[in-house]
C-alpha cells in the first residue's frame, strides 16, 4: 500500500517542527517507508527546543534534575528540601550547561539539607550526611 494522506500530513508537521525538508516525491513511498520516515523525524529534537544533557545542575541555591523525555525533549525536576523531586514545567527555561553541580556544591547541599542531589532519597548514615551525598550517588557525578 502506498502512503496514506494522513501519514503524509503527520511526516510534513513532524518536517516543519524539526526544520528538515522531506523527500521531495512521496508518491511512490509504501505505508512501511512512511512509517520509518515518521519514526526518524519522531526521534529528531523540534527546532528551538532546548536539549540538555541528563544530569544535576544546581541554580541560584535549587537542585534540579534534568531527564530526557522519550521524545527527546528535556525536563527538569526540583529537589525538595524534604527529599524527592518534583516536576517543575518552567525550570528547564532557565538552566544552561554551565548550571552542571559541582561536586563541592552537591556535598554543601546534601550537608544542609540531609538529603542527597542526585537520588533526592533522605540521607541516615552519618557519612553519608557529613559527605552530603550518599555513596553509590558520589560516584555518578
Amino acid at each position: 500500500m502506498l502512503i496514506s494522506p494522513k501519514q503524509l500530513a503527520f511526516a510534513g508537521s513532524l518536517a516543519k517542527e524539526r526544520g528538515v525538508a522531506l523527500a521531495t516525491d512521496f508518491s511512490t513511498w509504501s505505508m512501511n517507508q512512511a512509517s520509518e520516515e515518521i519514526a526518524r523525524l519522531l526521534a529528531m529534537p523540534k527546532v528551538g527546543v532546548r536539549v540538555l544533557p541528563e544530569g544535576i545542575y544546581f541554580k541560584d541555591g535549587i537542585v534540579y534534575k534534568v531527564q530526557v523525555s522519550g521524545a527527546g525533549r528535556s525536563y527538569a525536576k526540583v529537589l525538595r528540601e524534604k527529599g524527592g523531586f518534583e516536576y517543575d514545567n518552567t525550570a528547564i527555561k532557565n538552566l544552561s550547561i554551565e548550571d552542571k553541580i559541582t561536586i563541592e556544591q552537591a556535598k554543601a547541599y546534601g550537608v544542609q539539607y540531609g538529603v542527597c542531589v542526585v537520588c533526592g532519597a533522605l540521607l541516615t548514615d552519618a557519612k553519608s550526611v557529613a559527605a552530603g551525598i550518599g555513596p553509590v550517588c558520589g560516584k555518578r557525578i
